[in-house]
């Protein structure tokens, strides 16, 4: 459903980051990790507070195994 704030365009706070800062995250390695293992998607990454979007980069990134 959108919100009426959505409709507004607003958004959560964020900040610029680089492409080596989101390369240099653990949860980017991860991603990577359990694409290049051939492991689906890490059972409970829909959980973690703070790195679930490198996560998902990291899988985007590498071309399956």
């Amino acid at each position: 459903m959108v919100t009426r704030s959505r409709l507004r365009g607003d958004q959560i706070p964020i900040k610029p980051v680089s492409a080596r800062w989101i390369m240099s995250q653990p949860s980017f390695e991860l991603g990577v990790a359990d694409v290049r293992a051939g492991r689906g998607s890490h059972r409970d990454c829909d959980l973690w507070d703070t790195g679930q979007w490198n996560y998902e980069r990291g899988r985007a990134f590498t071309p399956p195994a």
